[in-house]
Formats: structure tokens, C-alpha cells, sequence
């Protein structure tokens, strides 16, 4: 990975989710600061900076617990959109009859989804990729 200047903030301990607060980390000298990390985005193979002033928006503000990134933030938001799809197509399913659901002109829009979600997440619905799978099937 190439050199970047790395950059450092001082943490505000006191702002941080109280989740961590509780932790050992809270006590953690090392995390008296937040520091710019390098990583390589898990999808694009791309480097990216989680950068410390990201970081201190996110604990301090947000109040969000996070270990590090693994998507870079073009991934990132094709990864929220996506799952954002596939919440709005598990609500149409919920609300078609059971007689309708074999039919629902979505089906196939909503397994392409799940197919390119998996590329991002181990952490995808089965079932119903499997269901859908089958609906196509039984209707082609």
C-alpha cells in the first residue's frame, strides 16, 4: 500500500457508546487517539483510509461500534443500497397472498439482488434465495 501522512485525533472517551465505555478499550491508552487506518476493500480488492476523523464521527456522534472496514465507501453504499432493495422486496412479499407470491412480477429483480449481495456478505437470506430459485423454475 502506498504512504500516506498519517493522521491523528484525540479521542473524547466520554462521548464514546456506552457498550464501550464498559469495555477494556475504554481504559486502553492505545485508544486515546483515533489514527487514519489503511485497508483493502473486501469486494474491489481497492485500497481505502478509514480516516480518524471518520472514526471520531462515528463513536463520538453516531455513537457507532465498529472494529474497522472491510468496503470501501463506493462498495459501502452499493452494499446499503442493495440491502435497502431487498428489505423493500421482503415488504411486497409480506404483503402478497399466498396464491399471488408465485406470480409477484419482482422475483426475478429480487434474486438478481440477493446474488450480487452475496458478493459483499456471507450474511444473506438462503431460504429465501432457494424459494426464489424454485418460484423461477416452476414458472418458466
Amino acid at each position: 500500500m502506498s504512504e500516506i501522512k498519517p493522521n491523528k485525533i484525540k479521542a473524547n472517551k466520554d462521548l464514546w457508546p456506552e457498550a464501550v465505555k464498559n469495555s477494556h478499550d475504554f481504559q486502553d491508552p492505545l485508544f486515546d487517539y483515533y489514527y487514519d487506518i489503511q485497508y483493502m476493500c473486501r469486494k474491489c480488492k481497492k485500497e481505502a483510509v478509514w480516516s480518524a476523523e471518520q472514526q471520531k464521527h462515528e463513536a463520538e456522534v453516531l455513537k457507532k461500534v465498529y472494529y474497522g472496514k472491510v468496503l470501501c465507501e463506493p462498495c459501502y453504499k452499493k452494499y446499503n443500497s442493495l440491502k435497502g432493495r431487498i428489505r423493500e422486496y421482503e415488504r411486497l412479499w409480506l404483503l402478497e397472498t399466498e396464491s399471488s407470491k408465485a406470480h409477484a412480477e419482482y422475483i426475478a429483480k429480487w434474486l438478481a439482488d440477493i446474488q450480487e449481495f452475496k458478493t459483499y456478505t456471507d450474511k444473506y437470506n438462503r431460504g429465501m434465495e432457494h424459494k426464489l430459485r424454485r418460484l423461477l423454475e416452476v414458472n418458466q
